[in-house]
C-alpha cells in the first residue's frame, strides 16, 4: 500500500502485512485483509468520507481476486445499495461474524462504535492459527503430489523393466505386491479424466490461498463438531444491545432475522415468541434453550444493563474458548489420520519394490 493510504489507515505495514511492489507476489493474510477493510469502513464512518472512493483506492493495492471483490462492493454502493447490504452480497471480504456484527450495529444505530471494536479486535488477535492452516495445506498437498509423481514414474518406467526381469528369471510369481500396484495403476489410467481433474484441483489448491481458505471454512465446522448451543457471537451482540439500553427482545428480533447460523436463528425466534406471549426476557431465553438454568439464574442476579451485559459476555467468552479447544483437539486427532493416509501409499510403493529386489537376489544367489 502506498504511503499516503497507509497514513490514512494508521496501519503499521511492517508489522503484519506483506505490502509489495508487485501484486503478483504473495498476498496478505486473511486477517490483515479483514483488518484493513474494517479500517477503511471505520475511516469512512468517522470522517464522513465517501466510502466508494476509499474502496476504489484500496482495491488498487490488492491482488486481482481481492480487488475484483472490492470493486464489486464499490459498484453496488454507487448504485444505491447500503454499505452493509453490499458487503453481504459479496462473500469473502469479511467473515460471517463480522458481517453479522455490522448488520446488527446497522439495525441498532451503533455502527461507528462497532467498527472501532471490530478493528481493535482484529489488530489484537494473533495470526498463528491462520499461518499454521496455510502451512499445513502446502505441506500435505506437496507430499501427496510428490508421492503421485514418483509413483507415476515408477509404474511408467521401472515396473515394465521389473516385469521383464521377472519373466526372464521365472520369478513372476514373486511380483505379487507389484501386480496389485499395477492393477491400481491400470484403474487410474482407465479413469484418467477423473484423475486429471483431481490432480488439477490439488495443484490449484496448493497455489491458491483463497481456495485453501474456502475449503478450510467448509471443513472447520466438521472438525469443530456440531454445537447444540447458539454461537458465542449471539451472546456478545445481545450484551452490546443491553449495554446500549435496548431491550433483549429487540436484539433477538434482529438476530432471528439476520443470524447466519440456522440453530441460533431458530432459538432467537423461539425466544422472541416466548417473550411476546408473556414470558420475561430471561425466562423466554431459558425456555428456548438459549440459556441453561445456571446461566439464567446468574442473569437474574443483575438488574442493571451493565451487569447483564457482563454475564452475557462471560457466557460468550466461555463458549468461544470451549469451541476453540474442541477444534484444537479434533485437529490434533485429524493430523495422525492424514499422516497414515499419506504414509500407506509410500510404504506400499517402497515395500513392493524392496520385496521384488530381495526375491530377485534370493533367486540369483
Amino acid at each position: 500500500m502506498n504511503n499516503s493510504f497507509s497514513k490514512i489507515l494508521h496501519w503499521d505495514a511492517t508489522r503484519d502485512s506483506s505490502w509489495r511492489i508487485s501484486k503478483l507476489l504473495r498476498r496478505d493474510s486473511e486477517r490483515v485483509e479483514h483488518h484493513t477493510l474494517l479500517k477503511v469502513l471505520q475511516i469512512a464512518s468517522d470522517g464522513k468520507l465517501p466510502i466508494e472512493s476509499l474502496l476504489l483506492a484500496y482495491a488498487k493495492e490488492q491482488s486481482s481476486a481481492q480487488s475484483r471483490l472490492i470493486r464489486k462492493v464499490a459498484e453496488l454502493i454507487r448504485t444505491g445499495t447500503p454499505t452493509i447490504a453490499a458487503l453481504e452480497q459479496v462473500p469473502g471480504l469479511l467473515n460471517e461474524e463480522q458481517l453479522l456484527s455490522l448488520r446488527f450495529a446497522s439495525q441498532s444505530g451503533n455502527l461507528p462504535a462497532t467498527l472501532r471494536r471490530l478493528t481493535d479486535l482484529e489488530s489484537s488477535v494473533g495470526s498463528e492459527r491462520e499461518i499454521s492452516s496455510e502451512s499445513n495445506w502446502v505441506y500435505w498437498l506437496s507430499v501427496a503430489l510428490i508421492t503421485v509423481f514418483i509413483w507415476s514414474l515408477m509404474m511408467s518406467f521401472i515396473w515394465p523393466t521389473f516385469r521383464r526381469i521377472g519373466l526372464e528369471f521365472e520369478i513372476e510369481t514373486s511380483l505379487g505386491p507389484l501386480h496389485l500396484m499395477a492393477y491400481a495403476w491400470e484403474i487410474c489410467v482407465s479413469f484418467w479424466p477423473i484423475c486429471l481433474m483431481v490432480l488439477s484441483v490439488s495443484i490449484a489448491l496448493l497455489f491458491s490461498t483463497r481456495l485453501q481458505r474456502f475449503v478450510t471454512a467448509k471443513i472447520r465446522p466438521w472438525i469443530r463438531g456440531r454445537s447444540k448451543r447458539v454461537s458465542p457471537i449471539t451472546f456478545e451482540l445481545l450484551a452490546s444491545s443491553v449495554e446500549e439500553g435496548k431491550p433483549l427482545l429487540s436484539g433477538m428480533s434482529t438476530l432471528g432475522k439476520y443470524h447466519y447460523g440456522p440453530l441460533s436463528r431458530q432459538c432467537m425466534l423461539v425466544a422472541r415468541n416466548e417473550i411476546e406471549q408473556g414470558a420475561n426476557d430471561i425466562d423466554g431465553m431459558q425456555n428456548a434453550k438459549v440459556l441453561n438454568a445456571n446461566e439464567a439464574a446468574a442473569l437474574r442476579e443483575f438488574s442493571t444493563p451493565a451487569g447483564q451485559a457482563y454475564v452475557l459476555r462471560s457466557i460468550a467468552t466461555r463458549d468461544r474458548k470451549r469451541l476453540q479447544s474442541r477444534e484444537y483437539r479434533n485437529g490434533l486427532l485429524l493430523e495422525p489420520i492424514v499422516i497414515v493416509a499419506l504414509g500407506i501409499p509410500v510404504l506400499w510403493i517402497c515395500g513392493s519394490f524392496f520385496y521384488m529386489i530381495t526375491r530377485l537376489i534370493s533367486s540369483l544367489a
